[in-house]
């Protein structure tokens, strides 16, 4: 039995093995057909005109959130190839989430996910103009960089923009963070989506 059961595994582990094969020669193939594609030019002027102003407001809002793991904040960009920010090179969340504070880490998705709606503001984008986030204040990001975030957001209203936040913070913390930042608040008691 012992012997059936080991050459049943030995038979699924080669066909593993085959199918990661199959992948491999599939992936060279696409990196292969990627690298013929021009390095420069494939973006119009608009589009560049919309990564450099994403660019432009991630970096300004970092800033105002005292994000503090990297010196200068001007060496982070946006990629034009896949849009997402970089730093010398290297996806930033990816080397954020190894090398950086969580808060940080949390920081550059507020200015990322704001950045975006904020380019719909002044170009043409598929962005539906609504942003929902849930706990925004996540690993112990400061109340002033909170602020800042709040006041930020609060801005999409004056575009026919809409940011909801659903948060669990104390009355104290959002009294402290809501002061002059124009925003309509609902409290629930309880659970919001609970079984009818």
């Amino acid at each position: 039995m012992k012997i059936k059961i080991m050459r049943e595994t030995r038979t699924q582990i080669d066909e593993y093995i085959n199918s990661f094969s199959q992948l491999a020669d599939e992936w060279n193939s696409i990196q292969s057909e990627l690298s013929t594609l021009p390095k420069q030019g494939i973006l119009s002027l608009r589009d560049k005109s919309k990564i450099n102003e994403l660019q432009r407001s991630f970096q300004q809002q970092l800033s105002s959130y005292d994000f503090s793991s990297l010196d200068n904040i001007e060496d982070i960009i946006i990629s034009q190839g896949i849009y997402l920010p970089e730093y010398e090179g290297f996806d930033l969340q990816i080397d954020l989430s190894k090398n950086t504070s969580a808060s940080d880490y949390i920081r550059v998705i507020w200015a990322y996910l704001l950045g975006l709606l904020e380019v719909a503001r002044n170009f043409n984008t598929n962005h539906p103009g609504l942003l929902i986030m849930d706990e925004p204040r996540q690993q112990s990001t400061n109340e002033e960089g909170l602020k800042a975030f709040f006041n930020r957001a609060s801005q999409s209203k004056q575009y026919g923009q809409q940011v909801i936040i659903a948060t669990s913070e104390t009355d104290e913390v959002l009294e402290r963070c809501l002061v002059n930042v124009q925003h309509k608040l609902k409290k629930f008691d309880g659970k919001i989506i609970a079984p009818i």
